[in-house]
């Protein structure tokens, strides 16, 4: 499985921009956090400091009318500049820096280990006047990687807001439901639903089907499984849920053929990710299929080469 840091790591710049027509009254440049090599041995992953930033880039971006900096402008700039960023910086040199990025505010901070927790720590320099505001997140191995910086996201934009003196929307989260299609005497229903959401499983996911599971804004990772009462099928995709939004997952399958598998938006019915055939026959367990991998998230099962980078139709 390609790691889901190593995917956001080569996405786009663009991918971390807000639309072009966004208010660009608030515009956040995030660094690279800071990590040692112990954090990134016990997380198991390289870099852990540069992926978290950009899965932090990634989330912002989904905060309307956040605009949030392209990291490609950031890493190129950061030789230059010279700056410990997770020390105090000087009030001359954040308007430097907001100057040459174009940016109002600047995100930096630091990853942790403690025990068992796991701590994301940022500070939010406002660029004009080097006002800082810290900010955290925390967590154990059983808190998904992806909640935590949406968590984080949302604080720095509203730290972002009142450094600005502007009021800060309130962004809810948004929830995903399964599909059923009832059988006949000749046929047994047919389930399409969530099995895990970032490696937690969902128990007796199939009868749970229409219940409404929370998602905060920003990246996720949807484990989906179809049943059609002798046979299963799954697939894993990955997709950014926007601030309130409603999704379904959707299926589609003829007889005798593998089923196709997707999410949608429900209002719209567009597709937030690729349209996957998964093959019948194999069995699945969430217990035993998300096992302790990184960040909870599955060591298995991930298919890069369907599923489209978050933001991307």
């Amino acid at each position: 499985m390609k790691s889901l840091f190593y995917l956001l790591s080569i996405l786009p710049v663009a991918v971390f921009s807000s639309p072009v027509d966004a208010p660009k009254s608030i515009r956040v440049a995030v660094f690279d956090f800071q990590s040692d090599g112990s954090v990134d041995d016990q997380l198991g992953i390289r870099n852990a400091g540069k992926s978290i930033a950009n899965l932090l880039a990634n989330d912002l971006s989904g905060l309307a009318p956040l605009t949030v900096i392209g990291r490609g402008a950031i890493q190129q700039g950061s030789d230059h500049w010279k700056l410990d960023l997770v020390n105090p910086i000087a009030p001359a040199d954040a308007k430097q820096i907001g100057l040459s990025l174009d940016a109002t505010t600047l995100v930096t901070g630091r990853i942790l280990r403690t025990g068992a927790e796991t701590i994301i720590a940022a500070k939010v320099v406002s660029a004009e006047t080097g006002q800082t505001f810290g900010t955290m997140v925390k967590g154990d191995r059983s808190t998904p990687i992806f909640d935590l910086v949406s968590k984080l996201s949302t604080q720095i934009g509203k730290s972002a807001f009142v450094q600005q003196g502007v009021e800060s929307p309130t962004w809810s989260p948004a929830v995903i439901v399964g599909t059923k299609k009832g059988g006949s005497i000749f046929s047994h229903d047919e389930v399409a639903c969530v099995m895990a959401i970032d490696g937690r499983a969902i128990p007796d996911e199939t009868g749970k089907w229409n219940e409404r599971q929370p998602l905060l804004p920003g990246a996720h990772e949807i484990f989906v499984h179809y049943y059609d009462g002798t046979s299963t099928a799954a697939h894993d995709f990955f997709f950014n849920a926007k601030p309130g939004a409603s999704y379904v997952v959707s299926y589609e399958r003829k007889a005798r053929e593998n089923p196709r598998l997707w999410i949608q938006e429900r209002d719209s019915h567009q597709p937030v990710t690729s349209i996957a055939e998964a093959k019948m026959g194999e069995t699945w367990s969430g217990t035993d299929f998300f096992q302790s991998g990184p960040f909870g998230m599955s060591p298995e099962g991930y298919n890069s080469n369907s599923v489209r980078p978050p933001g991307k139709r």
